[in-house]
């Protein structure tokens, strides 16, 4: 392996590969970001794993509903007794 002003050159056996910086830093700069991308996909899918756990807004109550939030995904709920609600609603489609 050797650095050079044009790039890197690995030689694996009897073969050289050439590298250049481009690519080097392409891969430097994207890689991080690929992760941060990869990590906030799994929290998000991740979140339905875990029980929510879920506290009571009640500014926001409707005078029959009780609104509740879930402190793991930031999902709000309505239930219609004191009892919050048994099952995340993350993945509830909108307008159903």
């Amino acid at each position: 392996m050797s650095w050079d002003d044009s790039g890197l050159t690995l030689v694996l056996g009897g073969e050289q590969i050439h590298l250049p910086v481009l690519v080097i830093i392409a891969f430097v700069v994207s890689f991080p970001v690929f992760l941060f991308v990869l990590l906030r996909l799994a929290r998000f899918f991740g979140a339905t794993a875990r029980p929510c756990r879920w506290k009571r807004m009640p500014a926001k109550d409707r005078p029959s509903f009780v609104l509740w939030q879930c402190s793991i995904c930031a999902v709000e709920a309505y239930s219609s007794g004191r009892q919050p609600p048994k099952e995340c609603k993350k993945l509830l489609k909108s307008g159903v």
